[in-house]
């Protein structure tokens, strides 16, 4: 066993019952067969054999990729999962929050996700897509059926996306504060694809004060898009009092995070 996959079984063993299978599935697909991982005194999670849906695990379980361990005193209340992929932050946040909102605009993903989220009866599951303006808009697909995370509603936002594209249903983001009643975010939490500059500049003042904090992605936008850029975005929440961390990116990677919380 390499160190990399001892780490991979310890960190597993603290919070799965079937910590071997997990890995086996992990570094196997397992005959490509869906693989459950049955969480202690938790939801059970699938995750398809495409090796994105287990680094989407990874990323959120056992590395808290999105700082869910860092708990105000009490926990959460709502929080406001954009861009919900497959349901493992939403499945996750479940544990921890009075209550989760979820979106994600593609079918085959908000299928996963619905399985996912199924057992958590504290969590909301909408596929539909949050975007600047209501209405519709174009999520394209990947290039490759197995980057499932890749789906995005800006064509240029990297160069893995296909020309394949479906018409979604679109709101914004203080549309869902409203037909949710939501008085206060405790977290937004946003993988967007590209889309969170027109979501969070095109939300009103009063929506965006309701908001504890945002951890999120940020996608460095190609072309000449005005304010698609992680600092002008830092900038825009900084003037409505929000104190912004910024996660670089990685060498040859598009995205990076940011943590936008209140002092």
């Amino acid at each position: 066993m390499q160190l990399r996959d001892l780490r991979t079984y310890l960190q597993l063993r603290r919070i799965a019952r079937n910590p071997w299978d997990t890995l086996r599935f992990e570094r196997n697909g397992v005959d490509g067969h869906v693989h459950v991982v049955q969480l202690a005194g938790g939801p059970y999670l699938y995750l398809r054999p495409n090796g994105r849906d287990f680094a989407a695990f990874e990323e959120i379980f056992l590395n808290d990729r999105y700082r869910l361990s860092k708990l105000p005193s009490g926990g959460f209340g709502v929080v406001v999962d954009l861009g919900g992929h497959v349901g493992l932050f939403a499945a996750r946040a479940s544990r921890l929050a009075s209550r989760v909102i979820t979106y994600e605009p593609s079918p085959p993903n908000f299928a996963c996700l619905a399985r996912n989220v199924a057992a958590c009866l504290n969590v909301d599951a909408i596929c539909a897509a949050i975007a600047g303006i209501p209405g519709t808009v174009r999520l394209y697909h990947p290039k490759f059926a197995d980057d499932s995370h890749r789906y995005s509603c800006k064509p240029d936002s990297c160069l893995e996306l296909s020309d394949r594209y479906d018409e979604v249903p679109a709101i914004t983001l203080d549309n869902l504060f409203d037909q949710h009643q939501i008085d206060r975010c405790s977290l937004l939490k946003l993988s967007v694809a590209g889309e969170e500059y027109d979501i969070l500049y095109s939300t009103p003042k009063q929506i965006l004060n309701r908001i504890d904090r945002i951890h999120g992605e940020f996608h460095e936008q190609l072309g000449n898009i005005p304010g698609a850029r992680m600092q002008a975005l830092a900038r825009f929440l900084a003037r409505h009092g929000f104190e912004v961390e910024i996660e670089p990116r990685a060498p040859g990677q598009d995205a990076g995070l940011f943590f936008a919380t209140r002092p």
